[in-house]
């Protein structure tokens, strides 16, 4: 079976609804990230199925850490 890999890379921050395209190199392991997910089945035999999960996109959400309170 062939995979497409179309997956979106976006950023945006906490006081924006605006969306930029970034590279995912630009990604690090402490950002915070909403990921979309698409499921869909396939049949392996008569009676039997799998869920495979497909990434559609990765969010980096803020990249900045705000203190709140202070």
């Amino acid at each position: 079976m062939d995979t497409v890999l179309n997956v979106t890379y976006n950023k945006t921050t906490l006081r924006s609804h605006e969306f930029s395209k970034i590279q995912p190199q630009h990604i690090n392991v402490s950002n915070l990230v909403e990921l979309q997910i698409a499921f869909t089945t396939a049949r392996l035999g008569r009676q039997e199925h799998v869920f495979l999960p497909k990434l559609r996109s990765v969010c980096v959400l803020d990249r900045t850490v705000e203190r709140v309170g202070e």
